[in-house]
């Protein structure tokens, strides 16, 4: 018996791999707890004002505390299918890259060792379809200007 995926859930972890694809760095679970809620205006509980989880000019700005509960259980699980990890942050890479920036005392006041980073794995296969992708689409192009 095979389990399958509510379409709710499948939304959840396809946002959530948008999300950290999306991202420059790795980001821990509050972080993206934050960006699930679009600034207070996508909260994950019934408690909720209607539009807003604070109302939209009330400070400071939503968390997302609410989305923890949804988030974390799917971050494991994607985990385990091999397409999110757990990275060490900030790690030697991201602080030689602070360095070169001139920001490292932001990078480390930012980075917390207790918290649960995550980033998104590096499939091959994509790579190596988006590879054949490319080189299709470049012998069309060569193809189309041979005959223009």
């Amino acid at each position: 018996m095979t389990r399958t995926v509510s379409a709710r859930t499948a939304a959840l972890r396809s946002r959530l791999l948008k999300l950290l694809a999306d991202a420059n760095c790795p980001q821990s679970t509050p972080q993206l707890c934050a960006l699930m809620t679009s600034g207070g205006r996508r909260c994950n509980t019934a408690l909720t004002h209607r539009t807003y989880c604070h109302g939209p000019s009330q400070a400071p700005p939503c968390l997302g505390w609410c989305w923890r509960p949804a988030i974390y259980p799917q971050l494991r699980a994607m985990e385990k299918l091999g397409l999110v990890a757990r990275v060490q942050y900030p790690n030697r890479a991201s602080i030689e890259k602070a360095i070169a920036a001139g920001n490292i005392l932001e990078h480390l006041r930012e980075g917390d060792s207790r918290r649960v980073y995550w980033d998104v794995v590096a499939d091959d296969s994509d790579a190596a379809l988006n590879a054949a992708l490319d080189a299709a689409e470049l012998h069309h192009k060569a193809a189309g200007q041979a005959n223009g």
